[in-house]
């Protein structure tokens, strides 16, 4: 990964689409305000998401020049006023019957120019450190949950504020637990002779054994709900369900005994 922490806000996609607006029409959009976003791929296993986890994440980002402070001049000296743009950033020309404002050629929209760059971190203002963050991971995320974590991207030219970092969570499937949202699906196998009578059947949950009543003459695929007993609902309150598909056991390897008792229930109608 590249570099996320928490807690932090879950996705927001129509800030995306105003930062794009922003930058297109001349609104100042987010890269020309903050520094680069940063991502940080971070695998969790079923367990860690299902319950919450917590996770210190290790990632390099650029920070403000500690010896020039971030100007990108080298010490003593300081940038000087450009002379292209007189300031601005931006130099305006005419093209036919319009005026078309570009990005400054000289100073590439800094409005000053550095003739003594900073040995350190040649002239860019920013120089690459490690950085370690402790995330917070809520109860029920599942895979591909982007979380955002404000101001722990990289550096903003200029001192402009810090752009974000943006961790994507990637989930490990479960041997026994299938994962529906908030719910949980397994299989359970019952030999025959349960299916038939009915009774009681433990499972597995994610909080531990459960108890189903199996009612006689349960059939291949009934799908039982144990209420509660899924996934806690981020944001929302309250856990999803678990679904137990009944999966009846034939028997392959009979005894005599075993044999005669069912074709005695076969010549019988059963």
């Amino acid at each position: 990964g590249q570099g996320f922490s928490g807690p932090g806000s879950f996705d927001d996609i129509f800030g995306a689409f105003g930062d794009l607006f922003g930058d297109l029409f001349g609104g100042g959009g987010r890269q020309t305000r903050s520094g680069a976003d940063l991502r940080y791929d971070l695998d969790l296993t079923f367990d860690e998401a299902v319950f919450g986890t917590n996770a210190e994440i290790e990632f390099y980002r650029n920070e403000t020049c500690s010896q020039c402070g971030g100007d990108g001049a080298a010490p003593g000296t300081s940038p000087t006023h450009c002379g292209t743009c007189e300031g601005a950033g931006r130099v305006t020309r005419q093209q036919g019957f319009f005026m078309v404002q570009t990005t400054c050629p000289v100073c590439r929209g800094r409005g000053v120019v550095i003739t003594d760059k900073c040995d350190l971190c040649e002239g860019h203002g920013v120089e690459q450190v490690q950085r370690t963050v402790d995330l917070t991971i809520p109860a029920g995320v599942d895979d591909g949950v982007r979380m955002r974590v404000s101001g722990e991207g990289e550096a903003g030219p200029a001192g402009r504020p810090r752009g974000d970092l943006y961790v994507f969570l990637r989930v490990e499937p479960h041997e026994v637990f299938h994962r529906d949202g908030p719910n949980v699906r397994i299989n359970a196998e019952v030999p025959y002779s349960q299916a038939v009578l009915g009774g009681p059947l433990t499972v597995p949950t994610i909080h531990g054994e459960a108890t189903v009543d199996l009612p006689p003459g349960t059939q291949e695929g009934t799908v039982v709900r144990l209420r509660d007993e899924g996934i806690a609902r981020v944001g929302r309150g309250g856990r999803g369900h678990q679904f137990v598909t009944i999966r009846v056991k034939i028997p392959d390897d009979l005894t005599d005994a075993q044999a005669a008792l069912l074709q005695q229930l076969r010549d019988e109608g059963l």
